[in-house]
């Protein structure tokens, strides 16, 4: 570094010395800190600009939204399926949505949504998330829900670009980013459900599979169970939930099988010895 002359022991330049300079000596990761927040307000800007584009060209086209159900679109000999985040798997769509919010919704949905992503990988098909939030967060977020076994394709963070989601799948896939799904098997092997139609529209131009999800509330088990049925996968999990239903309650003590006719335990003497008396479990 260059020095400054002093009468005594040379000091560095920018450290406290005999004319009062001032001290610097955190100046290396002062500029680092600069120059990242700089470079993170230009990713936003860009990111801002994006969106507008966007936006801007799906109001230049002059077209109404596509239809809802007219997006449903599944032929099957789908190889992977990439869901939005924001308003599919979780409840709240990606412009209502805030961070915090994005966790407990996942979580709180996780009953419903883990048998029927097993369901998908069981049938030996990639399963990935590809939206605008951050990776960060969809990661954290899945892990926090318990999901992250079940999520074994890629997680794309801040999906934001010209041609939409459609455009940068088609990027994935000829990088070898869905492996084992390669570029020779085409796009009609992937299958894109998202609560956006304009996404979804894209999509289907470029010759994905779509599924749309609610405008509200996020994907609902009736839709999961269409949207499975489509790809000839049966839930294998009994319940609704993928969780067994609770075991009948049994009122007295179990009597053996006559003449190949169970006796009730609803008979008197049955009902007598019930901790609830007369009338059983009463409550409903």
């Amino acid at each position: 570094p260059a020095m400054e002359a002093t009468s005594g022991t040379p000091t560095p330049m920018g450290r406290e010395g005999s004319h009062g300079s001032v001290d610097l000596t955190g100046a290396p990761s002062l500029l680092r800190e600069h120059a990242a927040a700089r470079a993170a307000e230009a990713g936003d800007a860009i990111e801002l600009l994006l969106r507008v584009v966007q936006e801007r060209r799906d109001d230049d086209a002059g077209d109404p939204d596509p239809v809802r159900a007219d997006m449903n679109l599944v032929a099957g000999n789908v190889a992977a399926v990439l869901f939005d985040f924001d308003g599919t798997l979780t409840a709240t769509p990606g412009d209502a949505a805030l961070r915090g919010r994005k966790q407990v919704e996942l979580s709180e949905r996780a009953p419903m949504l883990a048998p029927r992503l097993r369901a998908l990988r069981d049938a030996s098909i990639v399963v990935g998330i590809v939206s605008k939030s951050t990776e960060k967060t969809i990661r954290s977020a899945v892990v926090e829900a318990g999901l992250s076994e079940l999520v074994n394709g890629p997680v794309v963070g801040k999906a934001l670009g010209l041609e939409g989601k459609a455009g940068i799948i088609e990027d994935m896939l000829r990088s070898g980013a869905l492996a084992p799904v390669n570029a020779t098997e085409g796009l009609h092997r992937l299958l894109l459900v998202d609560d956006d139609v304009r996404e979804l529209e894209r999509a289907r131009q470029r010759g994905l599979q779509t599924f749309a999800a609610p405008k509200e509330g996020g994907l609902q088990e009736e839709d999961f169970d269409e949207l499975l049925a489509g790809l000839g996968i049966a839930l294998p999990t009994p319940g609704r939930e993928g969780r067994a239903p609770p075991p009948l309650p049994t009122f007295g003590a179990p009597q053996p099988l006559h003449g190949g006719a169970a006796a009730m335990s609803s008979t008197p003497a049955a009902r007598s010895s019930s901790p609830y008396g007369e009338g059983g479990g009463g409550g409903g």
